[in-house]
């Protein structure tokens, strides 16, 4: 476990814009085991959370002595029900195995609780079992399981995916 008493939580801003686009990137190229691990399906991190934002979701990020080292997403349901999916959780892989995932994670669903969400689900691929663990130890419940098949650059690829959820 990482020295956390430098850990903080910020909301986007200008300042950190390059950061959690570098974060992003860097992620991407280093998880190929993810769902659609390709900045041209998803398009840019910035303009993916300003969206999340503009439609009732919550970004944050998390620094370390100053240094922002990974960011999250809550994004709200479409559909009105009082619940947020927790998606764009990334954190630099140096970081890893150190309890900040779970941090941010707690972060989140504590956002969540402060928005009077009954409920915070997830998806996530089960090739990336250090997720997987993650969530459960969480209380995150598998709800279900998907094979999601998308088109990237061109190609067909398929994803199985775990769907998890926690009720608050």
């Amino acid at each position: 476990m990482t020295n956390i008493e430098n850990l903080d939580f910020q909301n986007l801003n200008e300042d950190i814009h390059n950061d959690i686009s570098d974060i992003y990137q860097k992620s991407l190229s280093e998880n190929k085991k993810g769902f659609v691990q390709s900045s041209s399906f998803h398009g840019g991190i910035i303009d993916q959370v300003l969206e999340i934002e503009k439609d009732g979701g919550h970004f944050i990020a998390m620094s370390l002595n100053g240094k922002t080292i990974g960011f999250g997403a809550l994004k709200a349901h479409k559909d009105g029900a009082e619940a947020f999916e927790l998606c764009k959780l990334h954190v630099l892989s140096q970081y890893h195995s150190k309890g900040l995932g779970r941090k941010l994670s707690e972060e989140l669903v504590k956002v969540a609780k402060s928005k009077n969400a009954k409920k915070v689900d997830l998806h996530v691929t089960i090739t990336q079992k250090c997720a997987l663990n993650l969530y459960k130890n969480l209380g995150f419940k598998q709800t279900g399981r998907q094979v999601f098949e998308v088109e990237v650059d061109n190609k067909t690829q398929s994803f199985d995916t775990v769907l998890m959820e926690i009720d608050l």
